[in-house]
């Protein structure tokens, strides 16, 4: 089923499980590190730990800051971290309205709309 998907699809991403007991404050400390790989790392946990199918974490994140800190990350020049902080924040947005009112209101709209013409869309 997955022949046709392009290489960079996530759907292609290693199965890797995140971990059952994620430390939240943790994960938003780092997502501010100035390491680039920490940062990457935490962004990308943030992002698959929200894409859970069953009872995403949405309020752990969003009540931490998550959104500000993600909405930041689509303006740093790391295709993959925009990637990632792009997706965690569309699962945010897919919670209550006022979660996507957040989203919002934290100015990710127009950089979302900014990335419709990026050369690396996915």
């Amino acid at each position: 089923v997955l022949g046709d998907v392009d290489e960079t699809s996530p759907l292609k991403e290693a199965q890797v499980k995140t971990p059952e007991v994620v430390n939240y404050d943790q994960v938003i400390s780092d997502m501010n590190s100035s390491d680039e790989k920490t940062r990457f790392d935490a962004v990308q946990l943030c992002r698959k730990t929200l894409s859970r199918a069953k009872n995403p974490p949405i309020d752990e994140f969003f009540q931490r800051g998550a959104v500000k800190i993600l909405a930041h990350c689509l303006d740093i020049s790391n295709d993959n971290l925009v990637f990632e902080a792009a997706w965690a924040l569309t699962n945010i947005a897919s919670g209550e309205s006022h979660h996507t009112q957040s989203v919002v209101e934290g100015g990710a709209t127009p950089k979302f709309i900014k990335l419709l013409k990026h050369k690396d869309i996915r």
